[in-house]
C-alpha cells in the first residue's frame, strides 16, 4: 500500500531483503526465510535486554532508593509497582491492533527505558537537596517503567508462536532464553565487582543510566521483527466480552482468589528482603548483590524441579507449595541472627528465587487448564486486573502500614528488630493466604495428565517477566 502508515501491511508475501530494518505485517504465513530473520532479531533482542534487565531491575531500584535515605514506607512501595503496573496491560492489547505485536513491544521498550532514566534523575534532585522530587521521580519513573513492561508483553509470547513453526519454536525459546541468561549473569557479575571496588550512588546512577541505553538499543531489534496479521486481529477482540463468563465460575473465581494471595503474600515477605538486608544488617551494595546471585541461581535450579513437580502431583498442591515458600521467607527472618552470617541470607534468598519460580510453575499451568483457549488472552488481561494490579495496590498499603507499625513497637531504634516485628505481623495474613490457595479445585486426573504438553509455557513465562 502506498498510504503512509507506522507499520507496513503486505497483502502477499514478498521477498524481502535481508538488510531490510522495517517491520512488515503479512496477511499470508511468513516464510522460512523471513522466519529465520525475525528469530535472529529476536535473539538478538533477548541478548542486549537481559544486560538491561539486570541493570534495571527492581534489586537497583531499591538499593538506589535506599541509598537516597527514601524512608522505609517509600521503598517498600517499589515491590508493589511490579504488580500495581498490569493496569497498563489493556494499552499493550490496543495498541497491538493497530500497529502490530512487534512494534507495540519496541514502543513500550522505548517509553520503558526513558522510564528509568527518570528513575535515576532522582539521583541528581537528591543531590541538590529536593528530596520531595527525588521521591516523585523515583516512584513515578518506577511505575511507568514496570506500567510499560506490562503494556509491552501482552502479546509477546504470541508474537514467538506466530514467527515460528513447530520445527524452529523450541530451538527460538532455548536460544533467546540461554542469550537472556547469559547475559544476566555477565551483568550480575560484572555490576557486583564494580559494586564492590567504588560503592557510590553515582555508580547506581550510571548503572541504571547504561541499562536504559541497552534497553532502548534492544527495542531496534524488535522493530526488525515481522509478523503476520492475525496477532493484529487478536488484540482487536473485545476485551471484556469473556468477564461474565468468568465470574460466574467457581474454578476460575478460586483461582483469581488463590492467584491473588501467592502474589500478595510474595510482595509482603520477598519484597522487603533486600530493604531488611540493607537497613538491618547495613551491608554494601556490592555485598548485596552477592545475595541476588543466590536468589538467581535458586530460580535457575529449581525451575526443572518444580516443573517435574506440577506435572506430577498437580498445579493445585504445587501453589500451595509456593506458598509456604513464602511463609518460610517470614519465619527466616523473624529468626535472623542479630549479627550477619553470610549463609543465613544467602539462604533465605535462595527460598525467595525458588518460591518465585515455584508460583510460576503452579499459577500460569492451572491458568491454562482452567480457562478455554479461545478464551486466554482476553482473560489474561482481566484476570491480571484482579491478581495482580489490585494484588499491587493491597500491598502499597499493607506493607507501609505494617513497617510503621514494627518501627513504633520497636521503639523507633535502627537496625534488624523493627524488620523481624514486620514479619512477625505478616505470619497471621500468610496463615490466612495458605487457606485461600488450599480452596483451590482439584484438576480432574484427565487435566493433569494434560500438564505434560504444558511444560513449555515455563519457558515463555520467563519472557513475560523480562
Amino acid at each position: 500500500m502506498s498510504e503512509r502508515r507506522c507499520y507496513i501491511l503486505v497483502s502477499e508475501r514478498q521477498n524481502i531483503p535481508a538488510g531490510s530494518g522495517s517491520q512488515m505485517i503479512f496477511h499470508a504465513a511468513l516464510t522460512p526465510a523471513q522466519m529465520r530473520r525475525s528469530q535472529n532479531n529476536y535473539i538478538c533482542y533477548s541478548a542486549v535486554n537481559g544486560v538491561s534487565y539486570m541493570c534495571l531491575g527492581e534489586t537497583v531500584i531499591v538499593l538506589l532508593a535506599v541509598r537516597m535515605n527514601m524512608p522505609d514506607w517509600c521503598v517498600s512501595i517499589i515491590g508493589s509497582l511490579i504488580f500495581f503496573g498490569y493496569l497498563m496491560m489493556p494499552l499493550g492489547k490496543w495498541m497491538t491492533s493497530r500497529v502490530g505485536a512487534a512494534k507495540t513491544q519496541a514502543n513500550c521498550w522505548v517509553c520503558r527505558n526513558i522510564a528509568a532514566l527518570v528513575v535515576a534523575s532522582g539521583v541528581v534532585f537528591h543531590h541538590f537537596g529536593m528530596d520531595i522530587a527525588a521521591m516523585c521521580s523515583l516512584l513515578g519513573g518506577a511505575f511507568f517503567f514496570y506500567a510499560f513492561r506490562a503494556a509491552g508483553v501482552v502479546m509477546s509470547v504470541p508474537l514467538m508462536g506466530n514467527i515460528s513453526d513447530n520445527a524452529s519454536r523450541g530451538r527460538l525459546f532455548a536460544v533467546s532464553n540461554s542469550c537472556f541468561f547469559v547475559a544476566n549473569a555477565a551483568a550480575i557479575v560484572a555490576i557486583t565487582g564494580i559494586m564492590n571496588l567504588n560503592d557510590s550512588v553515582w555508580l547506581l546512577f550510571a548503572i541504571v543510566v547504561f541499562g536504559a541505553c541497552c534497553g532502548i538499543t534492544a527495542s531496534g531489534f524488535l522493530r526488525r521483527i515481522d509478523e503476520t496479521d492475525a496477532l493484529r486481529q487478536h488484540a482487536a477482540k473485545p476485551l471484556l466480552k469473556d468477564l461474565p463468563m468468568l465470574l460466574r465460575d467457581r474454578v476460575i473465581l478460586r483461582m483469581i482468589a488463590a492467584r491473588f494471595t501467592v502474589n500478595f503474600s510474595g510482595m509482603l515477605a520477598g519484597g522487603i528482603s533486600m530493604l531488611t538486608l540493607k537497613r538491618g544488617y547495613g551491608v554494601s551494595d556490592g555485598k548485596a548483590l552477592i545475595f541476588v546471585l543466590c536468589q538467581y541461581a535458586a530460580s535457575s535450579l529449581m525451575s526443572p524441579v518444580f516443573s517435574r513437580l506440577c506435572a506430577k502431583i498437580g498445579p493445585r498442591r504445587t501453589a500451595m507449595l509456593a506458598f509456604l515458600h513464602s511463609a518460610a521467607i517470614a519465619v527466616l527472618w523473624c529468626a535472623a541472627p542479630a549479627k550477619l552470617h553470610l549463609v543465613y541470607p544467602m539462604a533465605i534468598f535462595f527460598v525467595i528465587g525458588s518460591s518465585t519460580i515455584a508460583s510460576w510453575n503452579s499459577v500460569g499451568p492451572y491458568f491454562l487448564l482452567a480457562v478455554p483457549e479461545e478464551k486466554r488472552t482476553s482473560s489474561s488481561v482481566c484476570i491480571s486486573f484482579f491478581d495482580g494490579a489490585l494484588a499491587g495496590v493491597c500491598a502499597m498499603c499493607v506493607a507501609p502500614l505494617l513497617l510503621r507499625l514494627g518501627a513504633n513497637l520497636a521503639g523507633g531504634e535502627p537496625g534488624l528488630l523493627r524488620y523481624r516485628i514486620y514479619y512477625m505481623l505478616t505470619i497471621p495474613h500468610l496463615i490466612a493466604g495458605f487457606f485461600i490457595v488450599r480452596m483451590l479445585v482439584p484438576l480432574s486426573d484427565e487435566k493433569r495428565h494434560r500438564l505434560a504438553t504444558y511444560r513449555r509455557w515455563i519457558m515463555m513465562r520467563v519472557h513475560s517477566h523480562r
